[in-house]
């Protein structure tokens, strides 16, 4: 808790650490000028009396139990969703920075990697063009305030749409990174272990991004690149057409073909 939300004579659930049982103690003393500030409090149990950071009193004794409640939801969320160094977590903050204000939603780090936390389910629903209820169907779904919370499998839904429906956005991104890496990679070189292994996990990161995009997607996308390969290609030949034409006097053919060119 934070200092100004104590008050002097309440019961508080005291923990250290962010999980187990909560201890029952009573404040006496605030002491805000103390560095840092610090509550004297009692413990209930044994009347014993300590200095503690008001960071170790979580709520008021009488709401520890709806806390708990919601710690335990919060853990079933968090193990149902990502583990530690996953690419899909790189991937799914790549499409939510790209498509979704966080004032709609927005997808978790760390112990949180792969939790979906929904603040407007039905913009989100709009944007994917889903019924709400699709996003709240999951039976780990539960209420935060406001807030929905979800696991991997109504995150991986939302980015699947996401991508589906705006893959053209997604695999620009998707580019724009793999040039970036390699520009990376030619400054920095890759014999670098730590680098390595992060590099190796872009790439698998942007691999899924276009997986969630789908394979015609994907497909269509690398045409238009060849496509427009092939486009350049002609034109620098033609260009070049265009110099040597007018470096051996044919000036009046030059002129034709340049207007041909850029009409």
């Amino acid at each position: 808790m934070k200092i100004d939300e104590i008050e002097i004579g309440h019961d508080y659930a005291y923990r250290v650490g962010g999980q187990g049982a909560f201890t029952r103690v009573k404040c006496l003393e605030i002491q805000k000028r103390s560095s840092p500030p610090r509550v004297v409090v009692r413990f209930e149990a044994d009347g014993v009396k300590d200095r503690v950071t008001p960071a170790r009193l979580h709520v008021e004794w009488d709401l520890r139990d709806a806390l708990m409640e919601k710690e335990s939801r919060q853990a079933a969320v968090r193990k149902a969703s990502l583990g530690y160094n996953d690419p899909r977590e790189d991937a799914c903050h790549v499409v939510f920075d790209e498509l979704i204000d966080r004032t709609i939603a927005s997808a978790g780090h760390s112990k949180e990697a792969g939790v979906i936390t929904i603040s407007d389910v039905d913009a989100l629903a709009r944007i994917l063009e889903i019924e709400p209820t699709q996003l709240e169907s999951d039976s780990l779904t539960f209420r935060d305030g406001d807030d929905l919370v979800a696991p991997w499998a109504t995150t991986s839904l939302v980015l699947t749409r996401l991508c589906e429906l705006n893959s053209e956005k997604i695999l620009k991104r998707v580019e724009s990174d793999e040039r970036a890496a390699a520009a990376r990679i030619r400054e920095h070189g890759s014999d670098d272990p730590w680098w390595s292994g992060f590099e190796e996990n872009q790439v698998q990161a942007r691999n899924i991004s276009r997986q969630w995009c789908g394979t015609e997607a994907v497909e269509r996308r690398d045409e238009l690149i060849v496509l427009r390969e092939q486009v350049k290609h002609a034109w620098d030949a033609a260009e070049s057409a265009i110099k040597l034409l007018r470096n051996y006097g044919y000036d009046t053919d030059a002129d034709r073909l340049s207007r041909e060119l850029h009409s």
